[in-house]
């Protein structure tokens, strides 16, 4: 075990230290979106937490989702004029936001559209149709507030026009891309499973179709990927560009999500009969999964260098890939954590503690993982943050030194003959 854990820290330094651009790049941008995925679930667990011990009642299932939408854009507002932090929330409030839109869509989906795939589908329609009311909406808002001061958008207005797009697209592709992995599966196993269980009938024909709907989904995102560079080289318009991005991100997130059901379909009780135990499962299979991300890294760069060398990783060609990858090492991850926290929970005495203990725990780790992660691994993903962060350690030294400076100006300066006849007597001694 020890062996294998140091193996694996091992192989995370060498990939993040590859001198292959891309490798380093899709590296620190999977091992972002895994940890910023395990902070948002955690989020998401404590917003839940919350509304059961408040005892807030629901009147309608987007009630929540449009409380969360509102509070991220108030903090994309608060914070557009810093590039960093600005990030940061996008990618950890979108993916938020996104549990919290799959918890409303997928509840409706599992009470009131569960007789058929083709009425589970019709959900899709309806999430598309709420959430891109919510983005038009606030739309209308950001383009008003940019131009009631001085009547044109800035430098930072467009950055923080960009990033509450970014967390839009990020809600609209997670939910969706839940949402179609629940039909696929209801299709393969003849019934709407709820997403924190497995089917009860473990036929293994059933547990290959899933899968092959995930590798389908796979593959034809590779395809949209491709489309999306092609896309983005032969147009300007910003909406088509969008449009590009979104179908892409959408096929890898409904691939991650279906191949996440597949595995833990097929691995899971096999494994926790061999342990005796669900948590080591859960363990062996987010390694594993770990290890087909970093397969993926290593193939693509394969293919890059042999279909073209001059491939440029700067663009977001790839964003749909780790984004997906990231997604699926993310969830293995929190899924063995989570079962860690629950196991850990119910060693508490009465429902409120072991309610109070959870919630504990996740403050924890957030306080743990998400500071560290804004710092440290998200500017490694682009390198405009990365250059930021740099220079604010330099302006931070320079402040520093600066006061040093001032520090010892203001103390009396010695004299000239005693400070020579100092530097005479250590000549001599040398």
């Amino acid at each position: 075990s020890k062996s294998r854990m140091t193996a694996s820290i091992q192989l995370v330094f060498y990939l993040t230290n590859s001198r292959f651009v891309l490798v380093r790049l899709m590296t620190w941008r999977m091992i972002s979106a895994a940890v910023s995925i395990f902070a948002a679930i955690l989020i998401f667990d404590l917003g839940k937490t919350a509304l059961h011990v408040l005892k807030i009642p629901e009147y309608f299932p987007c009630q929540t989702l449009i409380f969360v939408w509102i509070w991220s854009q108030v903090l994309l507002y608060r914070v557009k004029e810093r590039p960093l932090p600005s990030v940061a929330v996008a990618t950890l409030w979108g993916h938020t936001t996104g549990f919290f839109a799959i918890a409303a869509f997928g509840s409706l989906q599992e009470h009131y559209f569960d007789t058929s795939p083709g009425y589970a589908m019709l959900v899709v329609l309806i999430a598309v149709a709420v959430i891109v009311a919510l983005c038009t909406v606030t739309r209308v808002l950001r383009n008003w507030m940019a131009l009631v001061d001085d009547g044109e958008v800035d430098e930072i207005e467009e950055e923080w026009m960009e990033q509450c797009q970014e967390y839009e697209d990020d809600v609209i592709t997670m939910a969706l891309g839940f949402l179609n992995a629940q039909v696929l599966r209801f299709c393969a196993v003849g019934e709407l499973v709820l997403p924190e269980e497995d089917p009860e009938v473990e036929a293994m024909e059933h547990v290959f179709e899933l899968q092959l709907y995930g590798w389908i989904l796979f593959v034809s995102m590779l395809l949209a990927t491709a489309a999306r560079a092609k896309v983005h080289g032969a147009t300007k318009s910003a909406e088509i560009r969008r449009v590009a991005t979104i179908v892409a991100n959408l096929f890898g997130m409904s691939a991650a999500w279906t191949l996440l059901f597949g595995l833990r379909w097929q691995w899971i009780s096999t494994w926790a009969a061999m342990f005796h135990s669900r948590i080591p499962a859960k363990l062996l299979l987010a390694a594993c999964v770990s290890i087909g991300g970093v397969l993926t890294i290593l193939g693509l760069n394969i293919a890059t260098k042999l279909l073209n060398d001059d491939f440029d990783p700067k663009p977001r060609t790839v964003r749909a890939i780790t984004a997906a990858t990231g997604l699926l090492v993310g969830l293995t991850w929190e899924n063995t954590f989570g079962s860690c926290i629950e196991h850990l929970a119910e060693q508490a005495k009465g429902d409120t503690n072991e309610v109070m203990l959870k919630g504990a725990l996740c403050i924890f780790l957030l306080v743990v993982v998400v500071p560290s992660w804004q710092w440290y691994i998200l500017p490694k993903t682009d390198k405009r943050l990365e250059g930021l962060v740099i220079q604010a350690e330099e302006d931070e030294e320079d402040k520093q030194l600066e006061e040093m400076l001032q520090g010892g100006g203001s103390t009396s300066e010695p004299d000239e003959e005693t400070g020579s006849e100092t530097e005479m007597s250590q000549l001599k001694t040398r």
